[in-house]
């Protein structure tokens, strides 16, 4: 019975790591998107 589970949890670790990947990335193209955006805006105002 431990097989399973560490089978299980080497699975759900595998999938957090994922999300923290996707996390991180997304991170990084919002931080690219403010600074593509910052310099339109206080021409604007």
């Amino acid at each position: 019975m431990l097989r399973p589970l560490s089978v299980y949890q080497a699975d759900h670790q595998v999938k957090y790591l994922h999300l923290q990947a996707q996390l991180d990335t997304l991170e990084i193209e919002l931080k690219k998107l403010k600074q593509q955006q910052s310099p339109t805006v206080p021409s604007q105002n």
